[in-house]
């Protein structure tokens, strides 16, 4: 079955089912509707699929590219002996990167954007192939794979495969006030950041030792307020004692409030040479991500 017709018979099963749909719709307006601005500081919020999707998404992903799948051996280390490995957990853990062989993808543009500013855009996210043979991106005239908009409720990327599952009439990728931004270097850090996530790549731990820079309480409060995650999830997803990169394009934003010193800087404004080399592995190095898989997982 090709891709398209993958696609189709996807929503074709959501379309069957009205509650279903009901809820899609419904959850993407609710997800839309309840993040604050903020361009201030060009936070990433991350975007995720309707819950009803993410198993569908990290099937997907996993029969575009099969590595995207996690090995067993990685969720054993992650949950405890003894604990069942539902299909849920086994989503969340499904990379979302994009076949070895894709060539490009198509942009198009929501709303009223000067065509300098497009340019500016499509000429930030094509830095990513500066050094690496990667996947070119391209303006269309038609409806694109990846849909900008620049609506006012922050700015946040699906990741990678997902961008699939997304209604056409919806945007993929939002950039607040990017026409008014004149900084160049806050425009380029936050294009090339979201165009990562485009690519597949989540975000990038920080290092325990940035906590002392932070006001962690405030920290736990934010997120619980906009992802709803607790202290747990915040300490796990967001840091790691020693990272195994250096801080890269893909490293977490954090709101000005949080920080402790407005002098305080997280991860560099542009894409550093770790970051190619990673880009390299995932798209370009055939043995580089090569993944034993002991069984269907789903």
């Amino acid at each position: 079955m090709g891709l398209a017709d993958r696609l189709k018979q996807i929503f074709d099963e959501i379309a069957n089912s009205a509650k279903e749909a009901s809820s899609f719709v419904q959850e993407l307006k609710i997800d839309e509707e309840s993040v604050p601005s903020a361009n201030s500081c060009c936070i990433c919020i991350p975007k995720t699929l309707p819950k009803i999707l993410l198993v569908e998404a990290a099937r997907l992903a996993a029969e575009i590219r099969p590595d995207n799948a996690p090995k067993f051996a990685d969720l054993n280390a992650i949950y405890p002996a003894g604990e069942a490995i539902h299909c849920d957990l086994v989503a969340n853990h499904t990379s979302r990167f994009w076949e070895r062989n894709r060539k490009s993808l198509s942009v198009s543009f929501h709303g009223d954007l000067s065509t300098s500013t497009k340019s500016r855009i499509l000429e930030q996210m094509n830095v990513w192939n500066s050094k690496v043979d990667g996947i070119l991106f391209q303006a269309t005239n038609g409806v694109g794979e990846v849909r900008i908009s620049m609506e006012r409720n922050s700015n946040w990327s699906y990741i990678g495969t997902d961008v699939l599952l997304v209604p056409i009439e919806k945007p993929t990728t939002n950039f607040d006030g990017i026409e008014s931004m004149e900084c160049e270097r806050t425009f380029a850090k936050l294009v090339q950041h979201h165009t990562g996530h485009l690519l597949g790549f989540s975000h990038a731990p920080l290092a325990e030792k940035a906590k002392k820079h932070i006001n962690m309480l405030k920290l736990y409060q934010y997120m619980q307020m906009i992802l709803g995650w607790d202290k747990r999830a915040v300490d796990l997803c967001m840091f790691q004692k020693n990272p195994e990169v250096e801080s890269g394009i893909m490293t977490w934003q954090l709101p000005n409030f949080v920080k402790l010193s407005d002098g305080f800087q997280i991860g560099p404004g542009h894409i550093t040479d770790a970051d190619f080399l990673n880009y390299q592995a995932i798209y370009t190095d055939s043995d580089s991500c090569t993944r034993d898989h002991n069984g269907t997982i789903f």
